[in-house]
């Protein structure tokens, strides 16, 4: 396989335009952003709901002494006379996730507990949880990191017997905190409010036993900061010390008035802050109604950076006449990883001129894909490289062959192909500015056909439609078998309309058309046990074909 391929994962990382927003407000005699984020980087991957629990309706799912409730909404019961677990599907995901499970007390129970745990790839913590007294289901939100495709999420009872309302398993972008507020359900539509106690609204958060709330009701998947004296705070979240966050939220407006005021603030030494070093931030906002032409909860998505935070830094939202829904917290990675998303470097630092460090390998005399957050001329990329560099972009598309040009120099986003004459370790690009702008798809004049740049990690179709280029200049077709069709970040593949022979050519400047691969068809790409391109056709033993073994007598 190409050094360029890696693991897999199901997570397509999408990048969307984002669009600035300007709000100025003097604080402490300073100007202070805040900044609009993407739609939260999270998907829900696993959501059940075990209301009249009946084994067969789970298929892939395994039970051990589990039985259905015997009164009320006969939810499934973890114990019987002896301890009971529950074993999920594969979650078909990498990287970090949050699982929500809603559980309550069996009442025969005098104590009640369960311990989860992650089989395959992955970590859990803390792992152990108690269940308290009382007739509430209570949610849990817990943090699974570094899962695989193949991982799945045990829980067992650790004393007694409790009952498991629903779980939820949401993925993200490396996130460490996820509050949803999805169990905020005592109403039917985002229209309708209620006042609760504080108490009982707190217990329905995910992450209950970390936050705390005081003047706040509850409404339809989401919390309702009506006044002066309403606030959300976190009070820990699993982060090292002096950690550089982004803090990424959804604000809607549930009245059309003009007194929309949201403040956040931090404890400890930490700041919130995206240009300077102020501590507060503030915004003031005016709402037009054409905004709830559809819908009076118009949600707004905002992030802001925490500098300097540790595990015990507490966040703290004070609102007036906001809604607020999706908190998360993500660490800021100090480069461009190809093996992790990238959304919250280039998020974190967009518009800033830094020196940017690429953990990425190139490897000498081939074509090497590669798409970056920023401009790059040739002599920047000579310079980072340590080498003299080749640079080609994408011109048209011509009967299945990809010609590309030579180039001086490449847009932002814009995926491309270089060439060095070494190898090329963790580049680093210096005084160059980042752009937070989407990852292109460049296209030709051939429909169906496309050249898709990425700054993380994807997952690619196996069914032909998807290809990648290896090290001798072929395009090829990645297997179905699990680590064969992801494609690590900051490159490209290529997007044909169906399984047929596709072609790269390179223009050089006097115009002549020069072929990298003959007849480069993924379907008849096979190599041998070192790798080594062969023809199937004569070659005995033990064959690779698009990521398949084969043995010919």
């Amino acid at each position: 396989m190409p050094s360029s391929w890696q693991s897999p994962s199901s997570m397509s990382i999408r990048l969307r335009d984002m669009k600035l927003l300007f709000i100025r407000s003097f604080l402490l005699s300073v100007m202070v952003w805040l900044l609009p984020v993407f739609s939260s980087a999270q998907q829900t991957v696993l959501s059940k709901s075990f209301s009249n629990f009946n084994p067969s309706d789970f298929s892939e799912w395994e039970f051990v002494n589990c039985t259905t409730q015997s009164t009320g909404n006969k939810y499934m019961q973890v114990g019987t006379t002896s301890l009971g677990e529950v074993v999920t599907p594969a979650l078909g995901i990498s990287g970090n996730a949050n699982l929500l499970i809603k559980t309550s007390r069996q009442v025969s129970s005098t104590s009640a507990g369960f311990r989860i745990s992650v089989l395959g790839d992955g970590t859990v913590s803390p792992t152990e949880y108690v269940i308290g007294s009382g007739s509430e289901y209570r949610p849990s939100a817990i943090l699974l990191k570094g899962l695989s495709p193949s991982s799945k999420i045990k829980i067992e009872g650790t004393s007694g017997c409790f009952l498991v309302m629903t779980m939820k398993v949401f993925a993200f972008d490396e996130a460490v905190f996820y509050e949803s507020f999805d169990y905020m359900n005592g109403r039917t539509n985002e229209y309708e409010f209620y006042t609760s106690n504080t108490e009982a609204t707190s217990a329905l958060c995910d992450n209950s036993t970390n936050i705390s709330m005081a003047g706040i009701k509850s409404s339809y998947k989401c919390v309702y900061l009506e006044n002066r004296n309403s606030e959300y705070k976190i009070l820990s979240a699993p982060v090292d010390d002096n950690s550089n966050v982004i803090l990424s939220f959804q604000i809607g407006y549930p009245s059309i008035t003009n007194y929309q005021k949201l403040t956040l603030s931090c404890s400890d030494d930490a700041q919130i802050t995206q240009l300077n070093s102020t501590n507060q931030n503030t915004l003031f906002t005016s709402v037009e109604k054409t905004q709830f032409s559809e819908s009076r909860l118009n949600w707004h998505e905002y992030f802001v950076i925490v500098h300097g935070m540790s595990s015990s830094t507490i966040l703290t939202f004070k609102a007036t006449d906001i809604c607020l829904n999706n908190v998360m917290l993500s660490p800021i990675p100090l480069g461009l990883d190809q093996s992790s998303s990238n959304v919250n470097y280039i998020k974190a630092n967009d518009g800033q001129v830094r020196n940017v460090q690429l953990i990425r390998t190139l490897t000498p005399n081939t074509w090497c894909p590669l798409c970056l957050p920023f401009d790059i001329t040739q002599s920047q990329m000579d310079v980072a490289a340590g080498t003299t560099c080749e640079l080609c972009t994408l011109t048209d598309i011509r009967d299945g062959v990809f010609i590309f040009d030579k180039a001086s120099s490449v847009s932002a986003g814009t995926p491309f192909l270089v060439k060095v004459d070494k190898q090329v370790e963790n580049p680093v690009f210096t005084g160059v500015m980042v752009v937070n702008t989407p990852a292109a798809t460049v296209t030709g004049t051939a429909s169906g056909y496309s050249f898709v740049g990425t700054y993380s990690p994807v997952t690619l179709n196996t069914n032909g439609t998807h290809l990648f280029l290896d090290k001798e200049g072929n395009l090829c077709q990645p297997g179905s078998e699990e680590g064969h069709n992801r494609l690590n970040g900051l490159r490209a593949y290529f997007v044909v309309p169906e399984p047929s022979e596709a072609r790269v050519f390179i223009s050089d400047t006097s115009a002549e058309v020069s072929r990298i691969s003959n007849t480069s068809t993924a379907r008849h790409n096979t190599y041998d046990l070192y790798g080594r391109q062969i023809d199937a056709s004569y070659s005995k033993g033990l064959q690779i074909r698009n990521g398949r073994k084969f043995l010919i007598p």
